[in-house]
């Protein structure tokens, strides 16, 4: 795939990523690994003492960052390989680290999961530079604002959410409850994607929560903390987020399964 193009736009976020290199001794050959600490340091240092693409501003991406370019289309790795050719179906370091410092998270690319390692292990990177869309960005900074009306508008993304708990359900009873909801005058509220309902959580929120607590008092974290999203996988699964450990995953069954839910809408 080497064909003279080193870095690839996202014109939804504003973010470029680098284009991993085929060959060995390249310094971005897309088979190399790092510890978490070699990825911030002596690799994002590289690239940017060598002016990779142009540019000195490369880093590594934040976890929703690095969300943005998977694929929840169940193609293996979750990627679009006719941009991300060198992306492998493996963990990918992001710069944020864990609670417990001795891990960082990531996304793990034969899926698109959101989980986290310990740092001294080696996976792959991607680096990146940019970015327009102030939901994401090297320090996200959230911003809720709480409508009074049973609504909460998270600023940066543009998303309302339904602000209390709605009853746990299954699959078909979710959606129906989504389309028929009425609330402060407005009716066209649905299941989010796991790329949005995923933006809910906050790593870096103070104590035990991977949450905001001041605008989502009632989020239930037991006994799984899961919440559907409208993200499906195969044909008997859907992704969905867990409020308790702050990770995701497609462990949930769209068939008999009942879970919490939260609805969104886009504000216009």
């Amino acid at each position: 795939w080497d064909d003279g193009w080193c870095m690839v736009r996202d014109n939804n976020s504003g973010l470029v990523w680098e284009v991993k290199s085929p060959v060995p001794d390249d310094l971005n050959y897309f088979e190399d690994r790092y510890t978490w600490q070699e990825s911030c340091d002596a690799y994002i240092t590289a690239l940017n003492d060598s002016e990779y693409g142009g540019f000195t501003d490369w880093r590594l991406p934040n976890r929703e960052e690095l969300r943005s370019i998977a694929d929840y289309s169940g193609i293996i790795p979750a990627v679009d390989r006719a941009y991300f050719p060198g992306c492998l179906p493996e963990f990918y370091w992001s710069g944020d680290s864990y609670r417990d410092k001795d891990f960082a998270w990531g996304i793990y690319f034969a899926y698109g999961c959101a989980i986290c390692y310990l740092k001294e292990i080696r996976y792959c990177v991607m680096a990146v530079r940019g970015g327009h869309n102030p939901s994401f960005g090297d320090m996200k900074k959230y911003s809720f604002q709480d409508n009074n009306n049973g609504t909460v508008t998270d600023l940066n993304t543009g998303l309302m959410w339904k602000k209390d708990e709605s009853p746990e359900l299954d699959t078909i009873e979710t959606l129906k409850y989504c389309a028929e909801l009425d609330l402060a005058g407005h009716k066209d509220w649905r299941l989010p994607s796991i790329k949005e309902i995923a933006t809910l959580i906050d790593l870096n929120f103070p104590g035990s929560a991977w949450f905001d607590k001041r605008f989502f008092p009632d989020v239930k974290t037991k006994p799984l903390g899961f919440y559907s999203a409208s993200t499906t996988y195969g044909s008997s699964f859907g992704w969905g987020v867990n409020f308790q450990f702050g990770y995701d995953g497609y462990y949930a069954s769209k068939k008999t399964g009942k879970y919490c839910f939260r609805p969104v809408r886009r504000v216009k």
